[in-house]
């Protein structure tokens, strides 16, 4: 009795352990869809529309697997009933006799045994979801395009305001320089130092729009017409996301990343429909030179009026039993070249599982750091508004002097631009850990 009371205790102990360590363990966390954040930028998704419609790639790959689903629905066509009519109407100049000859046959085959027709039909049918997978692939392609594009353009937008505002303090700094200098109050040498920078400030504006111009003619190019931005507005949300906002706040980003992240990346899922599809390659390339048998039967009317020996008429039915006693190696020269190709798809989907590990890390690890660097401006831009006073009230009572408030206005400005330029970076992360999740739908 002790000892069954012993062993009951026991067990209730280990049970409790189990749980209390399953409540502690740190949970998964599962990979889902992520906000319907193009409901909520009306622009991006009207831009993603129009894309959709007049992509030239997106047509491209529409019409590969529209082939893939033709080509599935031939191979399967192998495995039903065949029904073949063969007619001939003709005339011999015979040595010793010319005559008429007509000759007919209508024959329906069943394939009672042909497995290889069984493995193309597999074939095509992994090909044609393969297919499917690599046209969903390229619209979250041509989606993660359009958002670098789009976010690249608010950057650059951003830096464009930034000279902007810094052209306009120099040049009002420029004037109160000329009226002081006039009067004897400003050095000759500070005029000819706010003068260059103000010459590098045109020269960097100039740039800058000429970089905004590229991207919004790349946009244009990728949209498929003519996109106006300059009526559009940056989005000022930020993703709230939790998945992300729980990886990023991690210290160790790679012990987050979860295999199954990447089950339901369409390239992903392309590669795992063509290795099975070269699997089954194999097998069809064994099968297609061995035993296959055919059920038939044939109606057949031949007349000659006997002058051709195979003068008959009626029905006729049976097996058919086809087998190659010798090929010459082709079978196995095929085989080996179909299992090359299943290594081939195997290291390319591990090469491609790496590609998206990396991005997924790099992704995260940029995500984490603008939302830190956002805080931190939110902090920059009032002490810079701050400095910006002090300096003033400095120049006022002569402990500034006018560079000191020059580099204070950029300092400010330059805060206010990184704003929008973080915000923007924070998105493009958001964009690229989701597509190498597949889920940008």
């Amino acid at each position: 009795m002790k000892s069954l009371l012993k062993q009951a205790v026991h067990t209730v102990a280990v049970a409790l352990m189990l749980v209390a360590s399953s409540a502690f363990a740190e949970p998964q966390m599962a990979v889902t869809a992520p906000e319907k954040v193009l409901q909520k930028d009306a622009q991006l998704m009207q831009l993603y529309q129009t894309a959709l419609s007049n992509n030239p790639n997106l047509a491209v790959f529409s019409a590969q697997a529209q082939g893939a689903l033709s080509q599935q629905k031939q191979a399967a066509s192998y495995e039903k009933l065949q029904v073949q009519l063969q007619s001939e109407l003709s005339y011999a100049w015979m040595k010793k006799k010319d005559f008429g000859r007509t000759a007919n046959q209508l024959k329906a085959s069943y394939p009672l045994y042909q497995p290889d027709k069984t493995d193309l039909t597999q074939v095509a049918t992994f090909q044609h979801d393969a297919a499917q997978w690599q046209l969903e692939s390229q619209r979250q392609k041509l989606m993660l395009q359009l958002s670098e594009l789009y976010y690249r353009y608010w950057s650059q937008q951003a830096q464009v305001d930034f000279l902007v505002k810094e052209q306009t303090s120099i040049s009002s700094i420029m004037t109160q320089v000329r009226k002081r200098f006039q009067v004897g109050y400003q050095d000759l040498n500070d005029i000819a130092e706010i003068r260059a920078r103000l010459d590098n400030n045109r020269a960097d504006l100039l740039a800058a729009k000429q970089a905004l111009a590229i991207t919004e003619s790349d946009l244009s190019a990728l949209v498929g017409e003519s996109v106006d931005l300059h009526r559009m507005k940056m989005p000022e949300d930020l993703p709230s996301d939790t998945l992300l906002n729980r990886v990023s706040s991690s210290q160790k980003v790679d012990a987050k990343i979860q295999p199954d992240w990447l089950l339901q990346n369409p390239q992903v899922k392309a590669l795992e429909q063509q290795i099975m599809a070269a699997n089954r390659q194999v097998d069809y390339e064994k099968n297609k030179n061995g035993v296959q048998l055919d059920a038939f039967g044939a109606y057949v009317y031949n007349d000659s009026d006997g002058n051709y020996y195979d003068d008959m008429q009626g029905v006729k039915g049976g097996l058919e039993l086809k087998y190659p006693l010798y090929l010459g190696g082709r079978t196995d020269a095929a085989v080996s070249k179909s299992r090359a190709q299943v290594s081939a798809a195997q290291a390319q989907k591990r090469q491609l599982v790496l590609q998206l590990e990396a991005t997924i890390r790099n992704s995260l690890l940029s995500y984490q750091a603008g939302v830190e660097r956002l805080a931190a401006l939110k902090a920059a831009l009032s002490s810079n508004q701050e400095a910006v006073k002090a300096t003033e009230n400095g120049l006022r009572t002569g402990t500034r002097n006018i560079l000191d408030l020059l580099n204070a206005q950029r300092s400010l400005h330059k805060a206010q631009r990184d704003v929008p330029l973080t915000k923007a970076k924070i998105w493009q992360s958001w964009f690229e850990f989701y597509g190498a999740l597949g889920l940008l739908k």
